[in-house]
């Protein structure tokens, strides 16, 4: 499973990944759609949205199967969460929130195999695909390279110290969460703010300054090009179900056009 994730590196390093957050969607159908869509990554919300471990670890592996990274936000530092999520497959983890240097050094040892962390060693579950590897030092130096331990830049606590935080070691990209981050400064404009927009703009160069590749989320296309010209590399377009509203929307509305054509 260590593949998704390499891959999805590799081309950050010299091009541009696109994904989706999944929320309310709990079949793996859906990554499926997604990669055939053209995704490099999909991200399953679980602080936002309801899921069980069972689903997590369904929609881990199809991803694998498929190509397609497979990322979880998950809610907290919490242990157990971070191993589920890790053991079900996950080429990556975004933590939310953060606020203190506490809590990136948290999220880097919660992911990250010894010495560099201190995730839980168990190598017969799926995320070796169940064949426990021969050189265990070789192979937790391989998952820690290719992991990528997210951390979401959505506080002015976390943006007042970006540059430590993209430098720490284990830290392996920024990503901005504009409505949050917004909403902490003080005004609801999303990436349409200029103090949002010169927060993404600090947050790709600390990342850039630090070798490191920076994401930004985004809901419109002309954001899109505003975030490449910033420097972006990963770019999280809307979610899946906004997809759904905006296909479906789509797609009703030329059946509509069709009927009134027809004098229906």
């Amino acid at each position: 499973m260590m593949q998704v994730g390499q891959k999805l590196r590799d081309k950050m390093a010299s091009g541009v990944v696109l994904g989706s957050f999944v929320m309310e969607f709990r079949t793996p159908a859906v990554p499926i759609v997604l990669a055939h869509a053209g995704m490099d990554f999909f991200l399953v919300d679980t602080e936002h949205g309801w899921y069980n471990p069972e689903t997590v670890r369904a929609m881990m592996d199809v991803g694998g199967r498929e190509g397609i990274c497979p990322i979880v936000r998950v809610p907290t530092t919490h242990r157990s969460e971070i191993t589920h999520a890790l053991d079900s497959g996950a080429g990556g983890l975004l933590f939310p929130v953060i606020r203190t240097m506490d809590h990136v050094r948290e999220a880097v040892e919660a992911s990250k195999y010894a010495p560099l962390g201190r995730r839980g060693m168990h190598m017969l579950r799926p995320h070796t695909n169940f064949l426990p590897p021969t050189d265990k030092p070789a192979y937790c130096a391989e998952a820690n390279a290719s992991l990528l331990t997210i951390l979401q830049i959505e506080t002015v606590d976390a943006l007042g110290q970006v540059e430590a935080i993209a430098a720490t070691d284990g830290v392996d990209m920024l990503y901005i969460g504009p409505t949050d981050l917004s909403a902490d400064m003080g005004h609801h404009g999303g990436l349409d703010h200029p103090e949002t927009m010169a927060a993404a703009a600090r947050i790709a160069k600390a990342c850039a300054a630090a070798g490191k590749p920076a994401g930004c989320h985004v809901e419109r296309p002309d954001q899109i090009a505003a975030a490449l010209e910033m420097g972006f590399s990963m770019i999280g377009y809307a979610g899946a179900l906004r997809l759904l509203m905006s296909g479906a929307k789509t797609f009703c509305d030329e059946a509509l056009e069709t009927i009134a054509a027809a004098g229906k």
